[in-house]
């Protein structure tokens, strides 16, 4: 996700807890939601992700729940690596 993508994220997320059907606040609660409180944006916390195909490694299946919408079963061969403000990160 990119920086500028954040605010629209954050959006998405309080209208999925302060009207969406699924959201795990009660009734009185989503009536009453306001929005959830954010730190600012700060683009020396930004992750810079790496994936490497991993083809001697079988593939493993496996359901995930990502932020938006529904994803199929996903087969997994890969392996992952990041960077925050230029250092490797584990």
């Amino acid at each position: 996700m990119v920086m500028s993508e954040i605010g629209d994220f954050r959006k998405a997320k309080d209208q999925y807890f302060g009207g969406d059907q699924n959201s795990p606040l009660t009734v009185d609660q989503r009536k009453r939601f306001k929005g959830l409180q954010y730190f600012a944006e700060n683009e020396g916390l930004r992750f810079v992700l790496a994936w490497r195909n991993l083809p001697m490694i079988p593939k493993t299946r496996f359901r995930w729940a990502p932020a938006r919408g529904t994803r199929p079963p996903t087969r997994v061969g890969a392996s992952l690596s990041s960077t925050s403000a230029g250092c490797p990160w584990p």
